[in-house]
């Protein structure tokens, strides 16, 4: 596990170097949110390198411009007409939950509060889940999200969205 983790640093210290930004602090974002998953030494060890990565104001920007571009990205998405592909909805999903790693890291150890709701595009979301003909496609973009992700992270977006799901959808239609 902490080689998946070193991995994934190095490639934020490239995207740093190359200021690519909104990428590196989306890899960073991926181990902080491994971080209640992992044994309390390397929980500390990973925190505190965290904490110890600056970012100028102008960087930080950057991110920010990137959360809004992505936001609008999935927002098009969702608003271009009313049949999605395999391929389409797990970019939805991947990007919808890196924004929620995101902005939690921005939160938590930045200090940078983004004045954003997500309401409108994770109900979106969730109707999607449930319509009869992206129900499958949905689960299966969530299993291959599980498959690809090389760190133990938390999922809280789409634990969000499958519970709003859950509660919405008609009893008798299965997971």
């Amino acid at each position: 596990m902490e080689s998946s983790i070193e991995e994934t640093y190095g490639l934020y210290q490239h995207l740093v170097e190359e200021g690519e930004f909104y990428g590196a602090v989306l890899r960073l974002a991926l181990i902080f949110d491994c971080l209640p998953n992992l044994p309390d030494n390397l929980r500390l060890k990973w925190l505190a390198r965290i904490r110890a990565q600056h970012l100028t104001d102008d960087a930080i920007s950057i991110v920010e411009a990137g959360v809004r571009k992505d936001t609008e990205r999935i927002t098009k998405i969702l608003s271009i007409g009313n049949r999605w592909n395999e391929d389409e909805i797990l970019l939805i999903v991947l990007t919808r939950d890196g924004l929620e790693k995101v902005i939690a890291l921005l939160e938590a150890i930045y200090s940078r509060k983004l004045m954003m709701s997500f309401s409108e595009i994770d109900q979106k979301i969730s109707d999607l889940a449930g319509s009869r003909a992206h129900r499958g496609l949905f689960e299966r973009a969530i299993e291959q999200m599980k498959i690809n992700e090389e760190l133990p992270t938390e999922n809280r977006w789409v634990r969000n969205v499958l519970t709003l799901w859950v509660g919405s959808r008609q009893p008798g239609i299965p997971l």
